[in-house]
């Protein structure tokens, strides 16, 4: 009999002792299923050392898990460092490693079948779909069928696809399956001086992390497509990580019709009966390129050749729950332990990689110009004190926009903030509608008559009087996606409107539908939020228009400037994408801020470095390191003994700075009293020798279980 230390996907920070019976063999990195208080739980072997308890203590392995093989060696590395740098218990950050459908058990036939890829036949390229109007399903994925060959999988996502519709359009020979081999299409691109330069910096087979800095439409995803045409010419496969894949269904049809249908994507939106069969597929090397959001990450090749990391900028790349970490920075220690190169893309990168790129600890590739001929597009601000606009239109913007569509152009208009309005309130008593649950008020969604909370989910309907005086005199306050739509609407009543918003795009296929219309070139009207900003190329868009930005302009977080700049750069780069010229406006009411004057003459990169000298000499990140401490209790009274009890127990570090307690800038969400603590420290191994310490101290405080706290590495939302 071995003794066996395994990993449990348990908010423990420890790992177990089992004894593996003879008639069983297991070795490090294999995945196990074994008995754990009162049910059974999946984990993985991380040691085979004799344990310090006497046998007959030990509980024997149920089951070893083989059908989908063990953890790379790769892997365990990359969890070990992820566990000790964000703080972390082993075992959850190893649960990120394998698909959660491992606990219902793993099909027989997973790794055996290889999943169709389906086509359109000469037949189906010919026939007009409208001749399958009697047949809508049929007529639908004869459309999706269209942009190229699919997966079944992907294919069965579509609402009302499924395969006996499949099947049906197979029997009427209008498809048929594609063998995936012959499915790559030569490039017909010359490529530029930057973008042939930045290919041939990157040397394939070892590690070096390049910074891809372009401006947008100067070719970024040419250079990612040239480089992994490279990796499986050379029989390895490529990981591609993004912000949002369910919104780039451009890059997905982009990199299958080029690279062959051995294109894979991975994401939240998928079941997990579905990410298990791109798992495997991925271990089997039936996929040669992966493209997901951040967990994808977590995903084994057994020849992984380079990781792109696309809009490295973006905050969505930060867990924020769970194990708590950067993909960005994960991806760059998995090419470390891999020995494969990896390329961080954006035409806003972060200051952290800026200021790595600069430090020659990164390779730094510039891409100053826009490809094809495209020019920068030019900038106008509208000042909202001399220009009112009710309903967020003023007099400029709706004269611009009537201007774009009669030239037979088309307009994207940029609100971060959905829903009609921020705020409903009695003119009379100055009553507004307050979350009963947070310190925050309820946005109005006039459609469906109710008032939401964006921080809880928390839904009421909307009054018909005021709840304190009775008056009738209830008025929306600020504009929403929603409430915009309305009055464009009733501007332009002959137009297209598509809004772009996370109330409008809840089917995996709404904004697909969306792109098609939008690329048929017609004048229409695009609307949304910063799911609009996130790499779509709409090349008949001529004018962005920010309708309000300036709530970003005077935040207690040190990056809102920085997270504004970069924002309102990726929105006016979906303007003027192709031949015709593009323009952006821009309505606030600060137009003399630096963000404007500074970022609109300067450009980003030039901005960016000055903002780098404001951080250094206010040595804030990259020029120090933070972390954040977050605790919530549904009492207060339990807040402040908590906090009481850990900083008795903090231990003495000079090189730290701390600040707080103090209140979180939403102080009651959901319930919960929220506050935080802050520590900064120039040198990084000060901050983990603290941790070191205080962290084992906290956890045998008594009382802790009465409060959730955890220790946030490099925070990036200081909420």
């Amino acid at each position: 009999m071995t003794d066996c230390q395994i990993a449990l996907p348990v908010n423990i920070d420890r790992v177990f002792d089992y004894q593996c019976l003879p008639d069983l063999t297991v070795s490090i990195g294999d995945l196990v299923k074994v008995p754990f208080r009162s049910t059974s739980l999946i984990g993985v072997v991380i040691g085979l050392d004799p344990s310090s308890h006497p046998p007959d203590k030990l509980k024997p392995i149920i089951q070893r898990l083989d059908s989908l093989g063990p953890i790379s060696a790769v892997h365990l590395r990359l969890a070990r460092w992820m566990a000790r740098y964000y703080r972390h218990p082993l075992g959850e950050v190893l649960a990120l490693c394998y698909p959660k459908q491992l606990h219902k058990g793993v099909p027989e036939t997973l790794q055996s079948q290889a999943e169709p890829i389906w086509g359109l036949t000469e037949a189906g390229r010919i026939i007009d779909p409208v001749s399958l109007s009697r047949a809508p399903r049929q007529q639908e994925l004869v459309q999706h069928l269209g942009d190229g060959p699919k997966r079944q999988s992907e294919l069965t996502r579509y609402p009302g696809i499924t395969s006996r519709v499949i099947a049906a359009l197979h029997k009427r020979q209008l498809i048929g399956p594609v063998d995936q081999a012959t499915m790559r299409t030569p490039a017909e691109y010359t490529l530029t001086e930057a973008q042939q330069s930045a290919i041939e910096q990157v040397q394939l087979n070892r590690f070096e992390a390049h910074l891809l800095e372009g401006v947008t439409s100067s070719g970024k995803t040419e250079v990612y497509l040239h480089l992994i045409e490279q990796v499986i010419d050379g029989g390895g496969q490529a990981l591609v990580i993004v912000p949002e894949i369910g919104l780039t269904p451009q890059l997905l049809q982009r990199f299958s019709k080029r690279l062959s249908q051995r294109v894979a994507s991975s994401h939240s939106a998928m079941t997990h009966r579905q990410r298990l069969r791109i798992w495997a597929d991925c271990q089997s090397g039936r996929v040669d390129v992966l493209i997901g959001t951040r967990s994808a990450l977590f995903t084994p090749f057994p020849a992984l050749g380079l990781i792109v990391v696309d809009e490295e900028h973006d905050a969505s790349l930060k867990q924020m729950e769970g194990c708590r970490y950067s993909a960005r920075d994960v991806a760059v220690q998995l090419a470390n332990l891999s020995d494969i190169p990896v390329m961080l893309g954006s035409a806003t990168p972060s200051l952290e990689t800026l200021h790595n790129a600069l430090g020659n600890r990164y390779r730094h590739q510039r891409m100053p110009a826009r490809t094809g001929g495209a020019s920068q597009p030019g900038f106008q601000t509208v000042d909202l004190r001399a220009h009112p606009g009710p309903d967020g239109l003023t007099s400029p913007l709706l004269l611009a926009i009537s201007r774009q569509l009669t030239d037979g152009n088309q307009v994207l208009l940029f609100l971060n903030r959905r829903g009609y309005a921020p705020v409903l309130m009695c003119d009379r008593c100055g009553w507004h509608a307050e979350c009963p649950h947070c310190d925050a008020r309820m946005t109005l969604h006039q459609h469906e008559r109710r008032l939401r909370c964006h921080h809880c989910a928390t839904v009421r309907r909307m009054p018909i009087d005021c709840p304190k005086c009775r008056s009738d005199r209830l008025a929306p306050v600020g504009v929403g996606t929603e409430r915009l739509e309305q009055a464009l609407q009733q501007q332009f009543e002959s137009t297209p409107i598509y809004r772009v918003d996370r109330d409008m795009i809840r089917r995996r296929d709404a904004f697909d539908q969306i792109s098609r219309q939008v690329l048929a070139g017609d004048p229409c009207i695009l609307l949304g939020t910063q799911m609009l900003a996130k790499g779509h190329h709409f090349p008949n868009v001529t004018l962005v228009a920010v309708i309000d930005i300036d709530q970003a302009l005077f935040s207690s977080d040190f990056r809102a400037v920085e997270r504004a700049a970069q924002l309102l750069t990726q929105v006016a780069g979906r303007a003027g994408r192709a031949s015709r010229p593009g323009s952006v406006m821009i309505q606030t009411r600060h137009p003399e801020h630096p963000l404007f004057t500074d970022l609109l003459a300067q450009g980003y990169h030039r901005f960016a470095l000055g903002l780098l000298r404001e951080r250094e000499a206010a040595s804030f990140p990259p020029f120090s390191h933070l972390v954040l401490c977050r605790v919530s209790a549904e009492q207060s009274s339990r807040l402040d003994a908590f906090f009481d009890r850990i900083m008795a127990v903090k231990p003495q570090a000079a090189e730290v700075q701390c600040y707080g307690p103090m209140p979180a800038p939403l102080a009651r969400r959901a319930g919960r009293l929220r506050a935080q603590l802050l520590l900064i420290a120039t040198d990084r191994s000060a901050l983990r020798s603290l941790l070191d310490d205080w962290i084992p101290a906290i956890e045998v405080l008594p009382g802790s279980h009465h409060c959730r706290w955890s220790f946030d590495i490099d925070p990036q939302d200081m909420s």
